[in-house]
Protein backbone atom coordinates (compact mmCIF):
# COMPACT_ATOMS: atom_id res chain seq x y z
CA UNK A 1 0.00 0.00 0.00
CA UNK A 2 1.04 3.59 -1.12
CA UNK A 3 2.47 5.40 2.16
CA UNK A 4 0.97 9.26 2.34
CA UNK A 5 3.06 11.95 4.14
CA UNK A 6 1.82 15.08 5.83
CA UNK A 7 3.96 18.18 5.67
CA UNK A 8 1.78 20.71 7.68
CA UNK A 9 2.63 24.30 6.90
CA UNK A 10 1.59 27.03 10.05
CA UNK A 11 0.57 24.02 11.81
CA UNK A 12 -0.39 25.52 15.62
CA UNK A 13 -1.30 22.74 17.57
CA UNK A 14 -1.67 20.34 15.28
CA UNK A 15 -5.65 20.10 14.44
CA UNK A 16 -4.71 19.12 10.35
CA UNK A 17 -2.00 17.05 11.38
CA UNK A 18 -4.63 15.04 13.89
CA UNK A 19 -7.15 14.67 11.64
CA UNK A 20 -4.91 13.27 8.48
CA UNK A 21 -3.45 11.22 11.27
CA UNK A 22 -6.92 9.45 11.95
CA UNK A 23 -7.77 9.01 8.09
CA UNK A 24 -4.00 6.91 8.15
CA UNK A 25 -1.76 9.76 6.79
CA UNK A 26 2.02 9.57 8.42
CA UNK A 27 2.71 13.11 9.51
CA UNK A 28 6.10 13.57 8.47
CA UNK A 29 6.40 17.19 9.66
CA UNK A 30 5.31 20.21 11.11
CA UNK A 31 6.00 24.31 10.76
CA UNK A 32 5.03 26.61 12.84
CA UNK A 33 6.22 30.29 13.96
CA UNK A 34 4.44 30.13 18.04
CA UNK A 35 6.43 28.58 20.41
CA UNK A 36 3.31 27.49 22.42
CA UNK A 37 1.77 26.14 19.87
CA UNK A 38 4.68 24.41 18.70
CA UNK A 39 5.70 22.85 21.82
CA UNK A 40 1.69 21.46 21.76
CA UNK A 41 2.52 20.06 18.36
CA UNK A 42 5.90 18.43 19.78
CA UNK A 43 3.67 16.91 22.38
CA UNK A 44 1.31 15.14 20.17
CA UNK A 45 2.97 14.29 17.29
CA UNK A 46 6.61 13.11 18.69
CA UNK A 47 7.77 11.45 15.80
CA UNK A 48 7.20 14.34 13.44
CA UNK A 49 10.41 16.43 12.53
CA UNK A 50 9.53 20.45 13.79
CA UNK A 51 10.86 23.14 12.74
CA UNK A 52 10.28 26.27 14.50
CA UNK A 53 10.44 29.28 12.48
CA UNK A 54 9.36 31.96 10.21
CA UNK A 55 8.72 30.20 7.02
CA UNK A 56 10.86 32.88 5.39
CA UNK A 57 13.31 31.77 7.13
CA UNK A 58 13.28 27.91 5.85
CA UNK A 59 16.19 27.51 4.03
CA UNK A 60 15.54 24.78 1.16
CA UNK A 61 18.26 22.35 2.37
CA UNK A 62 16.67 22.76 6.11
CA UNK A 63 13.44 21.98 5.27
CA UNK A 64 15.15 18.69 2.72
CA UNK A 65 17.24 17.68 5.88
CA UNK A 66 14.27 17.59 8.59
CA UNK A 67 11.82 16.20 6.15
CA UNK A 68 14.50 13.30 5.63
CA UNK A 69 15.76 12.79 8.90
CA UNK A 70 12.03 11.50 9.72
CA UNK A 71 11.34 9.47 6.87
CA UNK A 72 13.99 9.48 4.31
CA UNK A 73 11.32 7.20 2.22
CA UNK A 74 8.96 10.01 1.70
CA UNK A 75 9.62 10.41 -1.78
CA UNK A 76 8.33 6.96 -3.00
CA UNK A 77 5.23 7.84 -1.18
CA UNK A 78 2.34 10.69 -1.41
CA UNK A 79 2.81 14.07 -0.11
CA UNK A 80 0.42 16.41 0.86
CA UNK A 81 1.08 20.20 1.76
CA UNK A 82 -1.32 21.61 4.04
CA UNK A 83 -1.23 25.48 4.19
CA UNK A 84 -3.46 26.60 6.48
CA UNK A 85 -2.12 30.18 7.03
CA UNK A 86 -2.89 32.43 9.78
CA UNK A 87 -6.53 34.20 8.78
CA UNK A 88 -6.50 37.31 11.08
CA UNK A 89 -5.25 39.36 7.74
CA UNK A 90 -8.37 38.15 5.37
CA UNK A 91 -10.68 38.32 8.46
CA UNK A 92 -14.26 39.91 7.74
CA UNK A 93 -13.86 41.49 11.55
CA UNK A 94 -10.32 43.49 10.52
CA UNK A 95 -11.00 46.18 9.69
CA UNK A 96 -7.60 46.85 8.08
CA UNK A 97 -8.29 43.31 6.27
CA UNK A 98 -5.25 42.78 3.05
CA UNK A 99 -3.10 45.85 4.31
CA UNK A 100 0.17 45.59 1.84
CA UNK A 101 1.81 46.04 5.39
CA UNK A 102 0.97 42.60 6.97
CA UNK A 103 3.38 40.31 6.35
CA UNK A 104 0.96 37.14 7.01
CA UNK A 105 -0.51 38.35 3.68
CA UNK A 106 2.94 37.07 2.18
CA UNK A 107 2.88 33.10 3.70
CA UNK A 108 0.96 31.52 0.99
CA UNK A 109 3.87 33.41 -1.37
CA UNK A 110 6.75 32.41 0.72
CA UNK A 111 5.17 28.40 0.97
CA UNK A 112 5.04 28.55 -2.99
CA UNK A 113 9.14 27.62 -2.77
CA UNK A 114 8.76 24.42 -1.35
CA UNK A 115 5.78 23.52 -3.49
CA UNK A 116 8.09 23.79 -6.42
CA UNK A 117 10.90 21.94 -4.23
CA UNK A 118 8.82 19.24 -3.30
CA UNK A 119 6.27 19.50 -5.79
CA UNK A 120 3.54 17.85 -3.28
CA UNK A 121 0.97 15.33 -4.82
CA UNK A 122 -1.77 17.26 -3.52
CA UNK A 123 -2.04 20.36 -1.11
CA UNK A 124 -5.11 21.10 1.50
CA UNK A 125 -5.88 25.05 2.27
CA UNK A 126 -8.36 25.98 5.34
CA UNK A 127 -9.05 29.47 5.97
CA UNK A 128 -11.52 32.31 6.37
CA UNK A 129 -14.27 33.25 3.76
CA UNK A 130 -12.40 36.80 3.62
CA UNK A 131 -9.32 35.50 1.81
CA UNK A 132 -10.99 34.36 -1.46
CA UNK A 133 -12.22 38.19 -1.38
CA UNK A 134 -9.31 39.31 -2.79
CA UNK A 135 -10.24 40.80 -6.24
CA UNK A 136 -6.80 39.65 -8.64
CA UNK A 137 -4.52 41.51 -6.87
CA UNK A 138 -4.03 39.47 -3.24
CA UNK A 139 -2.60 36.66 -2.37
CA UNK A 140 -4.94 33.82 -3.03
CA UNK A 141 -5.46 34.63 -6.63
CA UNK A 142 -1.87 34.97 -6.91
CA UNK A 143 -1.49 31.23 -5.72
CA UNK A 144 -4.19 29.70 -8.09
CA UNK A 145 -2.35 31.07 -10.84
CA UNK A 146 0.96 29.52 -9.61
CA UNK A 147 -0.33 25.84 -8.97
CA UNK A 148 -2.48 26.42 -12.15
CA UNK A 149 0.78 26.57 -14.26
CA UNK A 150 2.57 23.93 -12.37
CA UNK A 151 -0.37 21.63 -13.12
CA UNK A 152 -2.20 20.77 -10.24
CA UNK A 153 -6.03 20.77 -10.72
CA UNK A 154 -7.72 22.70 -7.91
CA UNK A 155 -11.09 23.03 -6.40
CA UNK A 156 -12.42 25.65 -4.00
CA UNK A 157 -15.53 26.73 -2.27
CA UNK A 158 -17.06 28.01 0.94
CA UNK A 159 -18.06 25.18 3.29
CA UNK A 160 -19.67 24.91 6.97
CA UNK A 161 -17.99 22.06 9.00
CA UNK A 162 -21.03 21.50 11.05
CA UNK A 163 -22.17 19.94 7.81
CA UNK A 164 -18.94 17.29 8.01
CA UNK A 165 -19.51 16.28 11.51
CA UNK A 166 -18.00 19.36 13.31
CA UNK A 167 -20.44 20.55 16.51
CA UNK A 168 -19.81 24.01 15.35
CA UNK A 169 -20.95 26.37 12.30
CA UNK A 170 -17.44 26.85 11.14
CA UNK A 171 -17.82 28.60 7.16
CA UNK A 172 -14.41 28.41 5.86
CA UNK A 173 -12.79 28.63 2.37
CA UNK A 174 -11.43 25.18 2.07
CA UNK A 175 -9.21 23.98 -0.98
CA UNK A 176 -7.81 20.75 -2.55
CA UNK A 177 -5.34 20.42 -5.11
CA UNK A 178 -3.87 17.46 -7.01
CA UNK A 179 -0.46 17.47 -8.99
CA UNK A 180 -1.55 15.96 -12.61
CA UNK A 181 -5.13 15.60 -11.59
CA UNK A 182 -7.69 15.88 -14.78
CA UNK A 183 -10.65 15.99 -11.88
CA UNK A 184 -11.05 17.01 -8.64
CA UNK A 185 -14.07 17.03 -6.41
CA UNK A 186 -15.25 17.67 -2.96
CA UNK A 187 -16.09 15.34 -0.72
CA UNK A 188 -19.96 15.07 -0.19
CA UNK A 189 -21.21 16.55 2.90
CA UNK A 190 -22.70 13.98 5.83
CA UNK A 191 -24.58 15.99 8.26
CA UNK A 192 -27.57 18.40 7.77
CA UNK A 193 -31.46 18.12 7.00
CA UNK A 194 -30.55 16.91 3.84
CA UNK A 195 -28.71 13.93 5.04
CA UNK A 196 -29.29 11.36 6.99
CA UNK A 197 -26.92 12.37 9.91
CA UNK A 198 -27.96 15.30 12.05
CA UNK A 199 -25.72 18.25 12.87
CA UNK A 200 -23.79 17.25 15.75
CA UNK A 201 -25.08 19.92 18.99
CA UNK A 202 -23.45 21.24 21.85
CA UNK A 203 -25.44 19.07 23.84
CA UNK A 204 -24.20 16.21 22.21
CA UNK A 205 -20.60 17.70 22.78
CA UNK A 206 -20.29 18.91 26.05
CA UNK A 207 -23.48 18.15 28.63
CA UNK A 208 -22.27 15.34 30.27
CA UNK A 209 -19.29 16.81 31.50
CA UNK A 210 -19.54 17.41 35.38
CA UNK A 211 -20.77 21.31 35.97
CA UNK A 212 -18.30 23.88 37.13
CA UNK A 213 -18.06 27.22 38.95
CA UNK A 214 -16.62 30.68 37.30
CA UNK A 215 -12.94 31.00 38.02
CA UNK A 216 -12.55 27.64 40.18
CA UNK A 217 -10.02 25.29 39.59
CA UNK A 218 -10.65 22.17 37.44
CA UNK A 219 -11.17 18.55 38.20
CA UNK A 220 -8.00 16.67 38.67
CA UNK A 221 -8.89 14.29 36.30
CA UNK A 222 -10.07 17.18 33.85
CA UNK A 223 -7.20 19.92 33.73
CA UNK A 224 -8.88 21.86 30.72
CA UNK A 225 -12.51 21.59 32.66
CA UNK A 226 -11.47 25.32 33.49
CA UNK A 227 -12.74 28.65 32.57
CA UNK A 228 -12.51 32.33 33.61
CA UNK A 229 -13.68 34.23 36.43
CA UNK A 230 -16.19 36.64 36.22
CA UNK A 231 -16.80 40.24 37.87
CA UNK A 232 -19.47 41.05 40.30
CA UNK A 233 -21.09 42.44 37.29
CA UNK A 234 -20.97 39.85 34.61
CA UNK A 235 -21.84 37.01 36.78
CA UNK A 236 -25.30 39.56 37.79
CA UNK A 237 -25.17 39.52 33.28
CA UNK A 238 -24.82 35.96 33.27
CA UNK A 239 -27.88 35.25 35.96
CA UNK A 240 -29.98 37.65 33.73
CA UNK A 241 -29.26 35.79 30.76
CA UNK A 242 -31.80 33.28 29.65
CA UNK A 243 -30.70 29.54 29.86
CA UNK A 244 -30.50 28.03 26.27
CA UNK A 245 -29.33 30.55 23.61
CA UNK A 246 -30.59 33.63 25.74
CA UNK A 247 -28.46 36.82 25.03
CA UNK A 248 -27.97 40.26 26.18
CA UNK A 249 -30.70 41.50 24.29
CA UNK A 250 -32.94 40.01 27.12
CA UNK A 251 -31.19 42.47 30.45
CA UNK A 252 -32.84 44.98 32.05
CA UNK A 253 -31.24 48.35 30.65
CA UNK A 254 -29.39 48.83 33.98
CA UNK A 255 -27.20 46.18 32.79
CA UNK A 256 -25.98 47.00 29.44
CA UNK A 257 -23.21 48.29 28.47
CA UNK A 258 -23.05 51.82 27.11
CA UNK A 259 -21.17 51.09 23.45
CA UNK A 260 -24.83 48.08 23.07
CA UNK A 261 -27.18 50.98 23.67
CA UNK A 262 -25.57 52.87 20.82
CA UNK A 263 -25.86 50.12 18.25
CA UNK A 264 -27.74 47.05 17.97
CA UNK A 265 -24.55 44.96 16.22
CA UNK A 266 -22.55 42.65 18.20
CA UNK A 267 -25.40 41.32 19.52
CA UNK A 268 -23.94 37.67 20.27
CA UNK A 269 -21.35 39.17 22.57
CA UNK A 270 -22.32 37.90 26.18
CA UNK A 271 -24.94 35.48 24.59
CA UNK A 272 -25.58 31.74 25.74
CA UNK A 273 -24.73 28.71 23.59
CA UNK A 274 -28.08 26.85 22.80
CA UNK A 275 -28.12 23.13 23.87
CA UNK A 276 -29.88 21.83 20.66
CA UNK A 277 -27.60 23.76 17.57
CA UNK A 278 -23.95 23.08 17.05
CA UNK A 279 -21.77 26.05 18.31
CA UNK A 280 -20.90 29.38 17.10
CA UNK A 281 -17.79 30.12 15.43
CA UNK A 282 -14.94 29.23 17.86
CA UNK A 283 -12.51 32.28 18.01
CA UNK A 284 -9.23 32.42 20.27
CA UNK A 285 -11.44 34.84 22.65
CA UNK A 286 -13.70 31.87 22.44
CA UNK A 287 -13.50 31.58 26.34
CA UNK A 288 -14.83 35.00 26.96
CA UNK A 289 -18.23 35.71 27.51
CA UNK A 290 -17.46 39.05 26.28
CA UNK A 291 -16.05 38.21 22.65
CA UNK A 292 -19.02 36.07 21.46
CA UNK A 293 -21.63 33.80 22.29
CA UNK A 294 -19.47 31.90 23.87
CA UNK A 295 -21.36 31.56 27.31
CA UNK A 296 -22.62 28.12 28.30
CA UNK A 297 -26.44 27.07 27.45
CA UNK A 298 -27.05 26.67 31.68
CA UNK A 299 -24.22 27.41 33.49
CA UNK A 300 -23.18 30.71 34.85
CA UNK A 301 -20.09 31.18 33.09
CA UNK A 302 -18.24 30.87 29.66
CA UNK A 303 -16.93 27.84 28.23
CA UNK A 304 -14.21 26.30 29.12
CA UNK A 305 -10.92 25.11 27.43
CA UNK A 306 -12.41 21.42 27.35
CA UNK A 307 -15.71 22.47 25.89
CA UNK A 308 -13.92 24.77 23.33
CA UNK A 309 -11.43 21.80 22.74
CA UNK A 310 -14.18 19.02 22.41
CA UNK A 311 -16.76 21.70 20.19
CA UNK A 312 -13.84 22.29 17.75
CA UNK A 313 -13.60 18.01 17.68
CA UNK A 314 -10.13 17.75 19.27
CA UNK A 315 -9.95 14.50 21.52
CA UNK A 316 -10.50 15.06 25.31
CA UNK A 317 -6.79 13.73 25.85
CA UNK A 318 -5.07 16.13 23.20
CA UNK A 319 -1.90 18.37 25.13
CA UNK A 320 -2.00 21.81 25.02
CA UNK A 321 0.99 23.89 26.08
CA UNK A 322 1.32 27.26 27.95
CA UNK A 323 -1.31 29.46 29.75
CA UNK A 324 -4.67 29.77 29.90
CA UNK A 325 -4.53 32.78 26.97
CA UNK A 326 -1.96 30.31 25.02
CA UNK A 327 -4.41 27.16 25.02
CA UNK A 328 -7.47 28.97 24.13
CA UNK A 329 -5.46 31.08 21.35
CA UNK A 330 -4.12 27.71 19.95
CA UNK A 331 -7.81 26.14 19.94
CA UNK A 332 -9.37 28.70 18.45
CA UNK A 333 -7.13 29.26 15.37
CA UNK A 334 -6.94 25.08 14.85
CA UNK A 335 -8.84 23.79 11.85
CA UNK A 336 -11.13 21.34 13.32
CA UNK A 337 -9.67 17.83 12.87
CA UNK A 338 -12.85 16.06 12.35
CA UNK A 339 -12.84 18.44 9.16
CA UNK A 340 -9.48 17.75 7.90
CA UNK A 341 -9.97 14.23 8.70
CA UNK A 342 -12.69 14.02 6.20
CA UNK A 343 -10.45 16.19 3.56
CA UNK A 344 -7.82 13.45 4.13
CA UNK A 345 -10.02 10.37 3.52
CA UNK A 346 -11.02 12.16 0.40
CA UNK A 347 -7.71 12.72 -0.61
CA UNK A 348 -6.59 9.00 -0.07
CA UNK A 349 -9.50 8.10 -2.49
CA UNK A 350 -8.54 10.09 -5.61
CA UNK A 351 -5.13 8.32 -5.78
Amino acid sequence: MTKCYLVDFFCGCGGTSHGFQQAGWTVAMGIDIDKQASESYRENFPNASFINKDIAQITKQEFIKELQSAYPQYKKGKVAFSLCAPCQPFSMNNYDRLNTKDERLNLLDKSLEFIKLIEPDFIFLENVPGMKMDKQKGPFSKFLQYIEDYNYKEIHSIINACDYGVPQSRKRLVLIACKGCQNVDYPLATHGDMYTKKHVTVADTIRDLPPIQAGYPPPPHLKLHQCRGLSDINTTRMLATPKDGGSRRDWPEGLMLNCHKKTSGFGNVYGRMWWDKPAPTLTTKCTSISCGRFGHPEQDRAITLLEALLLQSFPENYILVGNFEDKARQIGNAVPPKLAKVFAEHLKKMM
